[in-house]
């Protein structure tokens, strides 16, 4: 079965997203202790 999304591996996508979903995370803790 083709992929969707020509061009994009979920599978190494995947790794990526851990890694963005973290930074988020740490920038939103941030901003609301800086507020608090």
């Amino acid at each position: 079965m083709l992929s969707p999304f020509p061009g994009m591996n979920p599978c190494l996508g995947g790794y990526l997203w851990v890694d963005v979903h973290n930074a988020l995370a740490s920038k939103i803790r941030q901003q609301w202790v800086s507020h608090l």
